[in-house]
């Protein structure tokens, strides 16, 4: 689904591209009586005989956005000569993108939106892997709650992997320094989980929290820097016994459950701000199996996982500040809209759009009222691994 939508937005984009190519531009604004008009395209107008090239980018935005640009020429009693100036300096701060500002790219603003809507996508992929490293147990049944009560309580750390090379791109095109960054990283979850025993039949239930603000832990901030994470989640699941096993005997279960995740993440400095906020809800199916050998539970399971997630984004950018020496000139077309300061858009997946299935396993050692568990997991639709830990107490 993903593939057939990116080949449609090329199409879309070519097709823009041609248009742009074909059709020039007429700004027409203020008053009756003193009406301005000016005309350009990609071929650009002339400025004292000199050509002036308009950047492809810049031709769009006003495409797009022609009306409001307009209002804010008459609001600002912007004449003709003014507009051809500030273009003239909107030119010169592009041919400089790359040799005099460092830029990675000749059409920063497209390479925003593009990087951070890819990013939405990486989100989609990630987010229910890191979910579901949460308040695994090693073993497939825990018992019921009587006679003899069976229950825990610990803590666990996991993290799945996540690609952030779509984020570096959107925030380097915004000139906001992330050199010192990875392309990708482990999205980390620690949460609070808590099991029970059930009650007449052979089930048990598991409940789990997490809330992390990567601000504000020392370390990962400054290895994250600029980025930051926020964000919280919570989740449930039963699972009933088909084998309630015994000394060696294996245990085997079916079972189901669901996660919400809710946060944020921000990359920013002096100049610019890129921020998404996206929240997940996952609904699974599971089966799990595992045997007791003494004081070890290796285990193995399979899921299925349905997810629905949403991500959106907004981008605020001073170009004043990024194109330094053209400062006032750049501030006039930010003001009028030919250069955005805020833009924003969304990305989601449907539960039935991308149907995921999983396969987990690990060990895990049970000493007495310790339990220790290590798990691992494979996403095969989006070729995520992820991997967690758990300390317990356990009866």
């Amino acid at each position: 689904m993903k593939a057939i939508k990116r080949i449609l937005v090329a199409v879309m984009c070519s097709a823009a591209a041609v248009s742009v190519f074909a059709e020039a531009i007429t700004l027409n604004w203020g008053p009756e009586g003193s009406r301005q008009t000016f005309t350009f395209d990609t071929e650009g107008f002339i400025v004292d005989g000199t050509k002036i090239k308009v950047p492809a980018e810049v031709v769009n935005i006003v495409k797009e956005n022609q009306g409001k640009i307009e209002q804010a020429l008459t609001d600002h009693s912007v004449t003709n000569d003014q507009i051809k100036t500030a273009m003239k300096n909107v030119e010169s701060a592009y041919d400089k993108l790359i040799s005099d500002y460092g830029f990675k790219t000749e059409a920063p603003i497209t390479t925003v939106e593009n990087g951070l809507n890819t990013f939405c996508d990486d989100l989609c992929d990630s987010l229910p892997n890191s979910q579901t490293t949460q308040n695994v147990w090693a073993e497939a049944w825990i018992g019921k709650i009587f006679p003899f009560p069976h229950l825990g309580f610990g803590i666990n750390a996991g993290a799945s992997k996540l690609d952030i090379v779509s984020l570096k791109d959107a925030a380097e095109a915004l000139s906001i320094d992330v050199d010192d960054l990875r392309d990708s990283y482990a999205f980390p979850t620690v949460t609070a989980d808590v099991r029970l025993g059930g009650l007449i039949l052979p089930f048990d239930i598991g409940f789990t929290a997490c809330s992390i603000d990567t601000s504000k832990l020392g370390s990962l901030e400054d290895a994250l820097d600029p980025v930051s994470f926020d964000f919280f989640a919570i989740g449930g699941d039963i699972r009933y016994a088909l084998l309630q096993g015994g000394g060696i005997r294996p245990k085997l279960s079916i079972g189901g459950g669901f996660y919400y995740t809710d946060g944020s993440v921000k990359v920013t400095d002096d100049t610019a701000t890129a921020a998404l906020d996206f929240n997940s809800t996952t609904i699974f199916a599971s089966t799990q199996a595992s045997v007791k050998l003494l004081c070890l539970v290796p285990y193995i399971g399979g899921r299925v996982l349905f997810s629905k997630t949403s991500v959106d984004w907004s981008v605020d950018a001073d170009w004043s500040k990024i194109y330094t020496g053209q400062s006032e000139q750049i501030k006039n077309v930010m003001n009028w809209g030919i250069l955005p300061t805020h833009f924003e858009g969304s990305g989601e997946s449907d539960y039935f759009e991308d149907i995921r299935p999983q396969v987990f396993g690990g060990l895990g050692i049970d000493l007495f009222i310790i339990n220790v568990t290590a798990n691992f997991s494979y996403d095969f639709l989006s070729k995520i691994p992820a991997a967690g830990m758990s300390v317990r107490l356990a009866l």
